[in-house]
């Protein structure tokens, strides 16, 4: 359903025209001789009293101005108006309003600062450029977005001589999900470094909100996310450098939003200051868990309401806040966060009074009412996931605010507003080499030591903890996977297989000519031209990489039963890369099967090797230095049935210790209670670095 504000934003633009083109384009001559343009022009005119007359998006409409295209396939006005009704449809209206448009551009690009028709082409193109980059069609939506920002240093909607702040933030926020190559994945990583800094060198910083609200559709309720995308792909991109990079995401919301920068008062206060001087007490902590995923089922939910469950009650005095980015979606919170009757549960949203503010710093009022709380310790689970949890991040609300792995990469917050990143051990590099990729201070919990409190996924008679559906009936026959092959598993979300994964699977079947490659199907979301869908640029970079593609099938997202069921039936599980899995890797290890890992510099690839090694399993032939490597053991495993049968014994053997851990709740209370005001005596030390 689109919204009234977009409705009448359309309508807006489409009366402009209406009354532009029934003024202006076609008054008639008074000449009694009319030439052949002058009856092409009293053809349009007609055609567009039509369409006036009736309801505005109406398919009577389009087919009118459909009608106006094929008597005059170049017209700007009916391309401008037929766009403007598609943009707020369904996805293949959006692609052809951005066919209509893009063909403008590249045929008449100086119509974006011509009068009569720039703001309202203007306008267009920033929309589409929008949609597209909320599409992950990033190449598309840079052509969009680039020209508009160089026509917007020239006309009045641009606010600027420096081009729209808006419209330079989408730039400069524009991640390459699906990059076609790795030459591809880094000329987009430069691109994007070239225009944060470029942001950053401006003198004004002065978005228009208020302007803006009137101007563009849904601005005005989401200043923030409008203009400024999330920094979620980051953890794919293993080659940036990723403390500098959030850290300059960081610094352009902070010089677009200074009121995000704010400081509770409490914290400032003498009496508060000297509360903390004070020799020890042994109150609790008071402790606030802010997370905007703690819905049930979600991986950031699983990996860490083990812990927070079993905290001790006499230690801390527990808060769950949960930030409702997605309106209703409190309807699905998991009920861990109300398992212990003396834990508080906070909703915050943004209220409708908040939604027309066209303020992106409205947040600070949610910021201001958790201040108030006088919590000593935050803890983010999703800080570099949340929109709501990042601006709040941003903010000093309490003493002491930790970021952690829910989403494994920095805030790049300054260690004075977020001080601490509570990570693993086991799977970071060495500390010193580690801590180069975090702006917020280190802290470990211990090698020889879990990081989470896990339960079985799969429950005793192959049934689902997830779903509660039994998944041990099913066979290969039930995917349509042939029973004589080596199957060499990967159902990762596609976009976080970047083309260094791509010579690795073609690698291995190029060396196991009975081996089959089993992939997750990518979302096929097309731009302009249907081999353009991201799932064609994943087979593009396969076919290209080298692989058989007879021996490669894809499937959709599968229900998580069926899912369990396809790790059993597979010969190999694939990590993986860079980017590899946690909460995958220990499925698979809970249905007896072996998982191939290339651990890369990162948190997020180095979760399978921090298990392995955490189980004592580091010494079997499944963790791999090169990628040759790689190869070379998926290969080993795949068409060695003794060995395969060795390591698989092996995991199931030790698997069962890997549930049920206290040490991790007691790890988490060490570090929380170390870095806590509240220090009471005795109080653990942490050491950072084991």
């Amino acid at each position: 359903m689109m919204k009234s504000s977009t409705r009448l934003t359309i309508l807006r633009l489409l009366l402009f025209f209406f009354f532009f083109l029934a003024c202006h384009c076609f008054s008639t001559t008074a000449a009694a001789a009319m030439t052949q343009k002058e009856e092409l022009e009293n053809k349009l005119k007609e055609l567009f009293e039509q369409a006036q007359k009736l309801p505005p998006r109406s398919p009577e409409q389009l087919e009118i101005l459909q009608n106006v295209l094929r008597v005059h396939p170049q017209n700007i006005d009916a391309r401008l108006i037929l766009a403007a009704h598609m943009i707020t449809m369904g996805p293949k209206e959006k692609n052809e309003a951005g066919r209509l448009i893009k063909e403008i551009l590249v045929n008449a690009p100086q119509v974006l600062t011509m009068q009569p028709y720039g703001p309202a082409a203007l306008y267009l193109t920033v929309l589409i450029g929008r949609d597209l980059s909320e599409r992950k069609e990033f190449h598309d939506a840079r052509f969009f977005l680039e020209k508009s920002f160089e026509a917007s240093k020239t006309v009045p909607w641009g606010y600027s001589s420096e081009g729209n702040l808006c419209i330079h933030l989408m730039l400069a926020s524009l991640w390459d999900y699906w990059p076609t190559s790795m030459d591809d994945a880094d000329q987009s990583l430069k691109e994007l470094n070239k225009w944060m800094i470029s942001v950053l060198d401006r003198t004004d910083f002065d978005l228009h909100e208020a302007e803006m609200s009137q101007s563009m559709v849904n601005f005005q309720s989401n200043p923030f996310g409008t203009c400024l995308q999330g920094i979620f792909p980051l953890s794919l991109y293993y080659r940036a450098d990723t403390a500098a990079v959030a850290s300059r995401y960081y610094e352009m919301a902070a010089k677009v939003w200074p009121d995000l920068l704010w400081t509770s008062p409490h914290l400032l206060e003498q009496d508060y200051q000297d509360t903390l001087a004070l020799p020890p007490s042994c109150r609790k902590t008071k402790l606030a868990v802010l997370s905007a995923v703690f819905t049930h089922g979600h991986p950031v939910t699983e990996d860490f309401q083990g812990v927070l469950q079993r905290l001790d009650r006499d230690k801390f005095d527990v808060t769950y806040i949960f930030l409702e980015e997605q309106v209703g979606s409190r309807r699905m919170l998991d009920p861990f966060v109300r398992a212990n009757p003396q834990d508080k549960l906070k909703i915050y949203s943004q209220r409708p009074d908040e939604l027309a503010l066209g303020r992106g710093d409205w947040i600070k009022r949610i910021g201001m009412e958790i201040a108030e709380l006088h919590f000593d310790v935050i803890l983010h689970l999703d800080l570099s996931m949340s929109s709501f949890n990042r601006r709040l991040g941003m903010m000093q609300l309490a003493p002491v605010q930790i970021n952690t792995h829910g989403h494994p990469v920095t805030s790049g917050h300054p260690n004075h507003t977020v001080q601490y990143f509570i990570s693993w051990a086991e799977a970071e590099l060495p500390y010193d080499e580690a801590q180069q990729h975090y702006t917020e201070k280190l802290k470990l919990i211990p090698k020889g030591k879990i990081h989470q409190y896990y339960k079985p996924r799969r429950l005793p008679g192959d049934v689902s903890r997830v779903n509660g559906q039994s998944f041990g009936h099913l066979t290969r026959d039930d995917f349509n996977l042939p029973s004589n092959r080596n199957i060499y598993l990967n159902m990762q979300k596609p976009f976080k297989l970047h083309p260094e994964f791509d010579p690795l699977v073609c690698g291995i079947l190029k060396d196991d000519p009975d081996g089959m490659l089993v992939l997750h199907r990518a979302d096929t979301v097309f731009a302009y031209a249907t081999d353009e869908s991201h799932h064609m640029i994943f087979v593009r970079r396969l076919e290209k990489a080298g692989c058989d593609m007879d021996r490669v099938q894809f499937l959709p997202s599968q229900p998580h039963h069926r899912l369990m069921a396809l790790i059993g039936l597979s010969t190999v599980v694939l990590d993986s890369y860079p980017a590899g899995g946690c909460t995958t890797t220990r499925e698979v290890f809970e249905m007896g099967k072996a998982v191939v890992t290339l651990p890369a510099r990162l948190l997020g690839s180095r979760w399978t090797l921090g298990l392995y090694s955490i189980l004592g399993m580091r010494e079997l032939p499944v963790i791999a230095s090169t990628e040759q490597e790689y190869i070379d053991l998926a290969v080993q495993l795949g068409t060695n049935a003794t060995l395969r049968e060795t390591v698989e014994n092996t995991i199931i053997e030790k698997v069962q210790t890997m549930f049920y851990r206290d040490e991790a709740v007691e790890e988490w209370e060490r570090i929380l209670l170390d870095v806590s005001p509240v220090q009471c005596s005795g109080a653990n030390v942490v050491n950072d670095e084991l």
